[in-house]
């Protein structure tokens, strides 16, 4: 039968067993977790290897060079590889940006209500 040996109801071959398995669903998604875990650590710290003007400017805007996160020996063709940096440098400039509004939006209030508290405090 070519059906998936460990019981879903759909055709086995081995894009079905490493991307969509039911079986496997929690160990991809462990490794999705450690994943995010190790990037994010990485992507928003001072590694001056990354960043172009060697410290961490992504509340600017500024986008890392993911070109150093990635296999030189890679098999990728030149226009796929060139998309694949534009498309995380996308949504890495997308979240930076929406982080970076987090952030300062939630400074701004906390800064805000301890300026009321010490102004009443003085007057």
């Amino acid at each position: 039968s070519p059906n998936c040996r460990m019981g879903c109801a759909a055709i086995e071959d081995v894009h079905h067993i490493f991307v969509d398995c039911a079986r496997y669903t929690s160990w991809r998604a462990k490794a999705t977790e450690e994943l995010y875990t190790r990037a994010s650590k990485l992507l928003f710290s001072d590694d001056c290897s990354l960043w172009p003007l060697h410290y961490s400017t992504y509340f600017l805007g500024h986008v890392l060079k993911f070109t150093h996160l990635l296999p030189l020996n890679h098999d990728l063709p030149k226009l796929a590889f060139a998309r694949l940096i534009h498309h995380l440098s996308a949504e890495w400039h997308t979240t930076s940006i929406r982080l970076t509004g987090r952030i300062w939006g939630n400074w701004q209030k906390e800064t805000a209500v301890k300026l009321d508290v010490r102004g009443r405090r003085s007057g």
